[in-house]
Parts: C-alpha cells; sequence; structure tokens
C-alpha cells in the first residue's frame, strides 16, 4: 500500500489515508455494493438453532438467573462473551430476540464494510474486488446474520488487519493490536492461531529480548544447577522454595 508522510497523511493513531480518498468512491462503487450487501443480508437473514444456546443464557442473565443454560447449574454453555454481551445488552433494549439479533448482526456487518471502505480500501477497483468476492461468498452472507459471532468475528479481525497496516510501527500500533487482539480471543478464542504471528512480529524487539535473555540464563552454569535440581527435587533451589514444597498439601 502506498502511504504518504507529514502532517496531511496522518490520521488518528498515527495511520495514513489511501493516496487519493475519491478514488475509493469514484464510479459510486461503495454506495452499489452496500446496498446488494444490505439487500443480500436481509432477504437472506436468518438465526440457526446453534445461536438459541446463548439467546437462552441471555434471557436467563436478564431474569436474574446468572450466565447458565439450565436454572441453578453453574454451567458456561457459550463460547463467545463478548458477542453474548452485545446480544444481552440488545435484547434488554428491545425485548425482542429474533429482529433484534439479525438486526445487530447487520449492523455490526455495516461496520465491518465501512472500515473496508473508510480506511482498508485503497481504490474504487479494489473496493470492487472486495465487494465482489464478499457477495458471492454464500458462507459470509449466511453467517452475517446466523446469530453466531462470524459478524462480530469479521469486524475485529479487519480492525487488527487496519491496525497492522495502515498505523507506523510504534508502541501504540502495538498496544492497538495487542486490544483487537484480546476482544478477537474474548469473541473467539481459537483466532488466537491466526493473530498470534503478526502479533509476534510486531513486538519482535521485545519477544527477541526476552528470549535471548532466557535462553542465555538456561544455558549458563547456573541456569544448568537450576534445571537439575528441578529435575531432581520438584522445585528450584532455595529454602523457601523447599519449605512451600515440603508443606505444598497442608
Amino acid at each position: 500500500m502506498e502511504t504518504t508522510t507529514g502532517d496531511s497523511g496522518t490520521n488518528g493513531l498515527g495511520s495514513t489515508r489511501p493516496p487519493n480518498i475519491t478514488a475509493v468512491w469514484r464510479g459510486g462503487v461503495p454506495i452499489v455494493g452496500v446496498s446488494l450487501l444490505f439487500i443480500a443480508l436481509v432477504r437472506t437473514g436468518w438465526l440457526s438453532d446453534d445461536a438459541y444456546i446463548s439467546f437462552r443464557t441471555a434471557d436467563n442473565l436478564l431474569n436474574g438467573y446468572g450466565l447458565v443454560w439450565n436454572v441453578g447449574e453453574r454451567v458456561q454453555s457459550f463460547t463467545h462473551p463478548l458477542w453474548l454481551a452485545l446480544c444481552t445488552a440488545a435484547f434488554g433494549i428491545t425485548g425482542n430476540v429474533y429482529y433484534t439479533a439479525i438486526a445487530l448482526s447487520v449492523l455490526v456487518t455495516l461496520g465491518f464494510v465501512f472500515i473496508l471502505v473508510t480506511h482498508v480500501a485503497v481504490s474504487s477497483r479494489h473496493l470492487l474486488v472486495c465487494f465482489a468476492v464478499l457477495l458471492s461468498s454464500k458462507a459470509f452472507i449466511d453467517y452475517s446474520t446466523s446469530g453466531l459471532e462470524n459478524p462480530l468475528t469479521h469486524l475485529l479481525l479487519l480492525v487488527f488487519l487496519w491496525g497492522w497496516w495502515c498505523l507506523r510501527d510504534d508502541a501504540r500500533r502495538l498496544a492497538l493490536l495487542s486490544l483487537v487482539a484480546a476482544l478477537c480471543m474474548l469473541n473467539r478464542l481459537d483466532l488466537i492461531l491466526i493473530l498470534a504471528p503478526p502479533l509476534a512480529v510486531a513486538s519482535d524487539r521485545s519477544v527477541a529480548g526476552f528470549f535471548h535473555v532466557l535462553l542465555r540464563h538456561a544455558f549458563s552454569k547456573h541456569g544448568l544447577r537450576e534445571i537439575e535440581h528441578c529435575l531432581d527435587h520438584g522445585h528450584p533451589p532455595g529454602s523457601r522454595c523447599r519449605f512451600l514444597s515440603a508443606h505444598a498439601d497442608l
């Protein structure tokens, strides 16, 4: 992506706008694309049966029974706390589950498209390709209104991508990426498999320094003696550690 330097090219946390922001809107591609996507979402809007596991948990919470599936049984039946929190708040406001869940999914998906148009796309041609891919993906269209956490996952991943490509490489960029990654894990835990590598690269200096010190200490004479002591006795050397280990079952 081409970037510009200077005050005129920066925005927010040191981000850079596309080289020509008007190029993204040329030909009315965003308007046509958003309109077609909105029609597709409304026309195919549905809720999966799996989503009602979270909806029942949200209903129990709103009625004072806590985040449980069966009243009186402290069992966590959901895997997406962030999405559940949004749904619970929306259900509490509207008092309706079916239409509220679909509307919330559509709004979050439109937020995803807003970030795509205003912060990620470089030109109208690039945006045209993006809309073509999204509109031709049955999985994206169907699971953007399924009642599951997919719309929020799409939005958070796009924000992470924007932060990775468009922000200056500094401490604020790393803080934003870490925050978005934490929200992604709060929404879907296995996303860490996707986000861990770029996070490691973004923090390569601190990570490299940490492992350098760790390995240097581990393979020193003192470090090898500590490892041998742990293997033999189950704890590092030191009277306090031995005392705690001897009285661990008390």
